[in-house]
């Protein structure tokens, strides 16, 4: 079988800046806020487990957030505390047959944090929140994901815009994975984070969880 095609590493992440109104970004738009939130949570896995993260490139037939390794990679989840994790089909599809056709590693981080995203008005505020309230993290094999949403009823998470090319909006269909099935995957034991500065904001002391 051919490989699937990846994107190339990133550039690594840039400091907080010394004073706070250098390259900081005011939110007007609540996707400017979910990006910035995953972003926050994709800087900070790359400190606590190393690795490069990568690009989103089109071309690519996927495209991992982390790479450990040559056949190692992360994917990044953003969770509130109190929220479900969503879990689009066709990315778990892209990586199925990443995983066979690359005979790679892949595994899911669950990021789970007590921030309030929509409350932060600007891109420094939501850092040093999302630095402050990460409640733990979870690394998930790629097998445990495939098994856990194998239990869930797939449905219509919402719908990507096909306005431009004159069709009707494509949905988007995939998975709501509960807080309880967040919990056991959290029932063992813990190791704890090292400090770590991400753009600049101090954190660690958080449980990291491996399934």
């Amino acid at each position: 079988m051919i490989p699937l095609r990846l994107p190339s590493v990133r550039e690594p992440g840039t400091q907080l800046a010394l004073w706070d109104w250098v390259g900081n970004v005011q939110f007007v738009h609540w996707a400017r806020t979910r990006h910035a939130t995953g972003d926050y949570c994709e800087e900070a896995a790359c400190k606590l487990f190393g690795g490069e993260r990568m690009t989103t490139d089109g071309r690519a037939h996927i495209c991992p957030d982390i790479k450990l390794g040559d056949r190692d990679f992360l994917e990044v989840k953003s969770v509130g505390a109190k929220r479900q994790g969503i879990i689009y089909e066709h990315i778990l599809d892209r990586g199925l047959r990443f995983v066979r056709r690359n005979r790679a590693r892949l595994r899911y981080v669950f990021w789970i944090h007590e921030t309030k995203p929509k409350d932060e008005a600007d891109l420094f505020a939501l850092r040093r929140a999302m630095a402050a309230h990460t409640a733990r993290v979870i690394v998930v094999p790629f097998q445990a994901m495939l098994d856990a949403v194998g239990k869930l009823t797939i449905t219509t998470m919402n719908y990507r815009s096909a306005s431009k090319a004159g069709r009707p909006d494509v949905p988007m269909t995939g998975w709501r994975l509960p807080q309880a099935q967040l919990r056991a995957w959290a029932a063992g034991q813990a190791s704890f984070a090292p400090d770590l500065n991400v753009y600049g904001c101090p954190t660690g002391g958080f449980p990291v969880y491996y399934v």
